[in-house]
């Protein structure tokens, strides 16, 4: 039993990863987030490297 426990933990964690990576180099946003706030974040982080 623990050896199948361990290889979903590690099959959820791969998926997620390839959900992540998906993401990241079609540089998408999470399809739930409000995108206006997400680009008002955006730009106050922008102003705060200045």
């Amino acid at each position: 039993m623990k050896g199948q426990a361990t290889a979903i933990v590690i099959a959820t964690a791969k998926e997620l990863l390839i959900i992540i990576w998906c993401m990241l180099t079609r540089n998408e946003l999470y399809r739930y987030m409000d995108k206006r706030r997400y680009e008002q974040k955006l730009h106050k982080h922008k102003l705060e490297q200045r």
